[in-house]
């Protein structure tokens, strides 16, 4: 999953990088930050005080897992908006679907801390094939992944662009 990500363009344009601290199945990632921080890159993480953002976190600083569900570290330097607009996103998933639509662990914490965010940003869900769902049910504030990885290929989600209606010969 890590090598297919890292072959990503947007992976390697992107700015910045958001990602998680993997718990029970979910992808690693700790081979990913050390690719951001080796390209001297910002790696930002969850919060781990409670808090609903994004940290910056630099080695060699301790990664000390925060409480469940979602997984985070201390610190003092939140996310700017400004480039969380232009970030590359990783976040967890226990299901998905070719639609975008992904399970976490029903906290809603990467709903609530990417909504109402400028959409350049690219978000991609990390997951295995045996956690693809025929279809993933939505709520009016779920946030739509761009990309899913898994171990065998990267799954375009966003949907392509309506049919033009050709135009009128008469």
């Amino acid at each position: 999953v890590c090598a297919l990500v890292s072959a990503m363009g947007a992976f390697h344009l992107a700015p910045a990088v958001v990602s998680y601290l993997a718990c029970d199945s979910e992808v690693p990632t700790d081979w990913i930050h050390r690719r951001v921080t080796a390209s001297a890159r910002p790696l930002f993480l969850p919060q781990g005080d409670g808090g609903v953002g994004f940290v910056r976190w630099q080695p060699p600083a301790p990664l000390e897992r925060g409480p469940r569900p979602v997984h985070g570290i201390a610190g003092d330097s939140p996310l700017p908006a400004e480039m969380l607009a232009d970030a590359f996103v990783l976040v967890p998933l226990l299901g998905w679907d070719e639609h975008g639509r992904r399970l976490g662990r029903g906290g809603g914490f990467y709903d609530r801390a990417l909504a109402g965010r400028a959409r350049r940003r690219t978000l991609v869900g990390l997951g295995y094939e045996s956690q693809r769902c025929d279809q993933v049910p939505t709520g009016p504030l779920d946030v739509a992944l761009d990309y899913v990885v898994t171990e065998r290929r990267v799954v375009w989600c966003r949907p392509t662009a309506p049919a033009q209606s050709a135009p009128n010969s008469n």
